[in-house]
This record gives structure tokens, C-alpha cells and sequence, in this order.
């Protein structure tokens, strides 16, 4: 039949997955005029034989997918140069792609979801610019995205989850334009899917350019970094997974993180705030400053020995005569000229320092209310904890500015002593 055009045998029945099964094909190379070969949906079993790089120049599509069909894609179907549509899907296909592909200059749709195949993703793929759908779904691909798919300006679908891909996504991918209108490997419209793989690094900022994303799944990789709070701007995304990566930091709250339905964090470990439905813990304030009360007229620092963990505590003090400070562990001023105040007046002044008494927390320290017994003045105690790196120097730099500032807001302060209470 040397004026064959179209060969098609779709969802047929026919096949018995034996070896020899697509020995019917070699009849085909002589077929010159042959444009469309349509074998998918069967049960043909084998390799796919050599012949099929000698087919028809002519051939524009090739489809063998949903068969039982076994061994490695031959290296010579790069000389299919007509070809706007190879697809092989749902087979047993082993094997890496050939860099041959990049050859087909031609083609549009290309599909192997659910096959076998390993190796890397050919750089090659980067030449085919006419390239508009590529869906590698579930294989066990290995390596890196290759950044050459930046040339693939017409791409609109791209499909590549369930694999073994690892390494950072390339913003040369994510920045096609043509996929913030169609991304997906089952055809789902605003659709990107790129979980169960082994990518690592933040959540690239190339994602901002797909504003027109309904569907996001990042899940089961190795992503780290915070949560980037553009996602929150997308006003079409309706679905977010990012669970099972090593994500960090505070959670957003605006946009698709308002609805718990519609994302899922679930196994990164140092999350945090978020709204409350999320159960996530609060996030550390960045802020130094501890809250205070207008009320307080009076601002004492005190030693404090072990109370749950080793809080070492020292006093504000204000030196005579705009004097240096200095002051050493177990060592307590003698040339105050301040009224003395025991630690155990403190203690009881502020209840034992109990959680009713706290007024807030900062960084390195929290305060206390309390009434002194002896002549019922109300003082705030600030207990500062030097187990904190850098708690010793904000100790230091708050009696140097308590020293040389006179303000009408700043209280005044009773009694201030540096030292260390076991």
C-alpha cells in the first residue's frame, strides 16, 4: 500500500503482549506517504522495533500509548522530522530519552507518562521551540530540569511529577509566559504539578509571573526556605500543597491561605503562625522591645538565679558621675546611691515572678509588676536572660542610655545593680 496515509487501529483489542506482537510494522516502512500511525489503547506487548526510524519523512503522528509494550525508545526516531505528535504513554518503556528528540523540530505534544524511563531530561528538548505540551508523568527520571525549556516559549502544559528530578527549578521554565495560562500532565486547565520529586532550595520568586494558576502542587520534595507571601496574591489559586518539604518561617494569611481546605502544609517541621484553624505555633516576635504599662512608675533590673531554665539576671544601675560601668559576676556596686532592695523583696513583691505579674517579653528579657511590701511603691521588675546571645550587650547599652537621657517620659529609676544570683 504505497499510498497509505493513515494507519489506525485505537482501542482495538488486538494484541496478546508477546514479543512479537508489533512485527506487523515492518510492513509499514515502504509505506513513503504514510502521515498518521494510531496503535494506542490495545494490548500489544514488545520492543518497538528499529524499523520505525526508517518510517515515512511524511509522518506527522505517532501513537502507541496504553499497551504493554517493553525495552528503550529507539535512537533513530529523531529522523522522523515531520512529527508534531509522539506519544508512548502508559507502557513498560525502560530506558533514558534519546537526545535524538531534539532533532523533531516539528513537534507539539510530546508524551511517555507511566513508563520505566530513567536518566536525565535531554538538554536537546530546548531546540523543539514549537514544543506545546510535554508530560514525563510518573517515570523515574533523574537530574535536574534542563534549563534549555526557557526556549520553549509556546509551552503550555509541562508535566513532570512523580519522578526523581532534583535540584532547583529553573526560572527560565517558570518564567514562560504561555504557562501561566495552561500547566498540568492530565491536561488541567491552569495547572502545575511538580511533587514527588527530589527538588531542593526555596520556592523560586519566578513563580510571581503565573498569576493565572488555579492548581499548585510542590508536595513531597525537599523545598526549603519560607513560604513565599506572593502565592497569597494569586487570586485564582484555588488549590496549594505544599506539605512534605523542609519549609520554615511564618505562614501567610491572605489570598488561598485564608481556607485550610484549600492548602495543605502538612510534614514541614518549623512552620509557624498562620491563621488559627492551621494549629501551627506562634511565631518568635522580631521586635527587642518588651511591652510596657503606663501605669509602671518605676523600672528595677534584678538578678535572678534558676527558674525553669538558667535565667541570670542583672540590674539596670545608673552610674555616678556618668562613671563607666563595671561589673562582674557575684559582684554586687558599693557606690550606689540608691535605696537597696533585696532579691527576696523582689521575689515577693512580684509573687515569685508568676505569669499574673508579666507585663511582656522580649528578645532577651521579660517584666514583671510589683509592689514593694515595705512602702507599697509599684516597680517593674525586667529580669534579663544572658543565656541569650547578645542579652548582655543590651543590658549594657540600656544603662548607658538610661545614664546620659533625661526625659519626662522616661520613669524614674529606684534601684539598679549588675550581678549574678545562684
Amino acid at each position: 500500500m504505497p499510498n497509505l496515509r493513515v494507519f489506525s487501529i485505537q482501542e482495538s483489542g488486538l494484541g496478546n503482549d508477546e514479543d512479537d506482537d508489533l512485527s506487523f510494522l515492518y510492513t509499514l516502512s515502504n509505506s513513503s506517504k504514510l502521515e498518521v500511525l494510531a496503535i494506542d489503547g490495545n494490548n500489544f506487548g514488545g520492543v518497538l522495533p528499529g524499523i520505525i526510524s526508517n518510517f515515512s519523512t511524511k509522518l506527522k503522528k505517532m501513537t502507541f500509548g496504553r499497551n504493554q509494550i517493553q525495552g528503550s525508545i529507539p535512537d533513530g526516531i529523531g529522523n522522523l522530522i515531520s512529527l508534531d505528535t509522539l506519544g508512548l504513554e502508559r507502557n513498560h518503556l525502560t530506558g533514558s530519552i534519546p537526545n535524538s528528540i531534539g532533532k523533531l523540530q516539528n513537534l507539539v505534544e510530546f508524551v511517555l507518562s507511566e513508563n520505566k524511563l530513567s536518566g536525565s531530561i535531554p538538554s536537546s528538548l530546548g531546540n523543539i521551540t514549537s514544543l506545546m505540551q510535554i508530560n514525563f508523568h510518573q517515570n523515574s527520571l533523574q537530574g535536574s530540569i534542563p534549563a534549555s525549556l526557557g526556549n520553549c516559549r509556546n509551552l503550555l502544559l509541562l508535566g513532570l511529577s512523580q519522578n526523581n528530578l532534583s535540584g532547583p527549578i529553573p526560572k527560565e521554565v517558570l518564567s514562560i509566559s504561555s504557562l501561566s495560562m495552561r500547566l498540568g500532565y492530565q491536561g488541567k486547565f491552569e495547572h502545575l504539578s511538580l511533587d514527588g520529586n527530589l527538588f531542593q532550595g526555596p520556592i523560586s520568586e519566578s513563580l510571581r509571573s503565573l498569576r493565572a494558576l488555579q492548581d499548585l502542587n510542590l508536595s513531597h520534595n525537599n523545598l526549603t526556605g519560607q513560604i513565599p507571601k506572593f502565592l497569597g496574591d494569586f487570586k485564582l489559586l484555588q488549590s496549594l500543597d505544599l506539605s512534605f518539604n523542609d519549609l520554615e518561617g511564618e505562614v501567610p494569611m491572605h489570598g488561598v491561605f485564608e481556607n485550610t481546605s484549600a492548602v495543605s502544609i502538612a510534614g514541614n517541621k518549623n512552620l509557624c503562625g498562620g491563621i488559627l484553624q492551621l494549629n501551627l505555633p506562634t511565631c518568635r516576635s522580631k521586635s527587642t522591645k518588651p511591652k510596657s504599662s503606663t501605669k509602671l512608675t518605676l523600672i528595677v533590673a534584678i538578678p535572678c538565679g534558676f527558674i525553669g531554665l538558667i535565667f541570670i539576671a542583672s540590674f539596670l544601675f545608673l552610674c555616678c558621675l556618668k562613671k563607666s560601668l563595671r561589673k562582674t559576676k557575684n559582684e554586687l556596686s558599693c557606690e550606689m546611691p540608691f535605696r537597696t532592695v533585696a532579691y527576696k523583696d523582689l521575689l515577693q513583691a512580684t509573687n515569685g515572678f508568676s505569669s499574673g505579674n508579666l507585663v511582656g517579653a522580649g528578645s532577651f528579657g521579660s517584666v514583671y509588676k510589683g509592689v514593694l511590701a515595705v512602702d507599697g511603691v509599684i516597680v517593674a521588675v525586667k529580669v534579663f536572660n544572658l543565656l541569650r546571645e547578645g542579652a548582655s550587650k543590651s543590658f549594657m547599652r540600656e544603662c548607658a542610655a538610661l545614664l546620659n537621657i533625661r526625659h519626662r517620659n522616661l520613669v524614674k529609676v529606684l534601684f539598679a545593680c549588675a550581678g549574678v544570683d545562684v
